[in-house]
């Protein structure tokens, strides 16, 4: 497994942003889970094989744990990635190659929708909103695994479990009616954020921000507290 290039499909640092103030899309409990997964995720960079190393793989089947070559992160400035020959880059054809399945308890199939800010009045802040096809907003009910052990051994398997528990726990409290955990896939990197995707809540007439727009990246940082 490789990771070339900037995106956010295949997270390099695996680890969460941790956002430096509480806003409605990251409370006080999203930041509690963060630290424990960050704790998780640590402690598995620490006990990765000779040669490997940690990487958050957003597969089709939803985010995953897998391994990747030492050395393949993003290449320096100005040097343009490039593949290994005959890499396979087709989603599904990845998620068939290394065996990437989804849990058996996944509450939402797929689990892979576009994040849009919108302005919410009542609130007087953007509220962040998952309710289209795309690939920066992650709703699932579990991480994903891998059957390959090249690339998901037992390892990756226990901290699976036990990111898994901690986000069902969280998931299962929402702060308010009509809200969801995602783990949002932003330029800056992933952040645990409560979503809306009441499409009642919002006026017709908003618009909703999103990656393409030139503003995304700095109302998005706002709108979690980064």
């Amino acid at each position: 497994m490789h990771c070339q290039g900037e995106g956010i499909d295949c997270i390099v640092d695996a680890r969460l942003l941790q956002p430096s103030r509480l806003t409605p899309s990251h409370d006080a409990a999203l930041q509690q889970a963060t630290l424990e997964a960050n704790r998780i995720l640590e402690q598995v960079q620490r006990s990765a094989p000779a040669g490997k190393a940690l990487c958050l793989y957003r597969s089709i089947h939803g985010p995953v744990l897998i391994w990747r070559e030492a050395g393949s992160g993003a290449p320096a400035a100005g040097v343009a990635a490039r593949l290994p020959a005959g890499a396979v880059t087709e989603p599904a054809a990845i998620a068939n190659l290394l065996g990437i399945q989804p849990s058996s308890q996944r509450q939402i199939a797929g689990g892979n929708l576009k994040a849009d800010l919108v302005w919410h009045e009542p609130m007087k802040h953007y509220v962040w909103y998952c309710r289209k096809p795309g690939n920066n907003c992650v709703i699932h009910g579990e991480f994903a695994s891998a059957t390959a052990r090249t690339v998901f051994d037992s390892t990756l398997a226990k901290a699976t479990e036990q990111l898994n528990s901690l986000f069902g726990r969280v998931a299962a409290r929402p702060p308010k009616p009509g809200m969801r955990l995602c783990l949002l896939m932003l330029p800056a990197g992933p952040v645990l954020a409560w979503t809306l995707y009441d499409t009642d809540s919002t006026p017709a007439r908003q618009q909703g921000i999103d990656a393409s727009h030139p503003d995304f990246e700095k109302l998005s940082r706002a709108a979690l507290g980064l």
